[in-house]
């Protein structure tokens, strides 16, 4: 028979394994959320992956904000700065960072590398990812992983949302 902590050692295993497959559920998170809850590190790590598994399937209501302050406190206690820093990033790509009390991003034109600033500029011309690529003499997946990274910084859900946030915040310039 397994001791507590080997239980919690071949959940995570097998919770880490279904989630490089795709397949991890809510409720496998959830149980080894619970049954860590002896080590206080095992149950803030399981609990970034409920609160991701969570935000996942839509579920940005009390019990993802409960888990993600929770690990959020447990991390800055052991001063566990990646776990923490894993936290923030989380809740603020969730949209959260509110109410699980973490700082929001900083300003998007001190985030935004010079390139992503190009590639901003073009999509709020209306240009697809083939387009920007071809302007700017890189990949349609590049300009892609560009705009990707532009719509989380920005917090927008779309390249329209990016294009908006930016205008407000005047990171076009006299280019738009």
């Amino acid at each position: 028979t397994a001791t507590p902590a080997g239980r919690v050692a071949l959940g995570r295993a097998m919770a880490e394994a279904a989630r490089a497959e795709g397949t991890a559920t809510v409720a496998m998170w959830r149980e080894l959320y619970e049954n860590a809850a002896a080590d206080v590190f095992e149950q803030a790590s399981a609990g970034l992956r409920l609160a991701e598994a969570l935000l996942d399937v839509g579920e940005r209501g009390a019990e993802t904000v409960d888990v993600l302050k929770a690990v959020v406190a447990t991390a800055e206690s052991l001063a566990a700065a990646p776990l923490a820093a894993q936290a923030a990033d989380l809740a603020r790509r969730g949209r959260l960072d509110a109410e699980v009390g973490v700082e929001p991003a900083a300003t998007a034109d001190a985030v935004l590398t010079p390139r992503e600033l190009e590639v901003l500029r073009l999509v709020a011309e209306g240009l697809s990812n083939r387009q920007v690529g071809k302007a700017l003499f890189i990949s349609e997946k590049t300009a892609s992983v560009h705009v990707s990274n532009i719509l989380s910084k920005l917090g927008a859900a779309s390249r329209t949302e990016a294009a908006a946030v930016a205008r407000r915040r005047g990171l076009l310039g006299s280019a738009a």
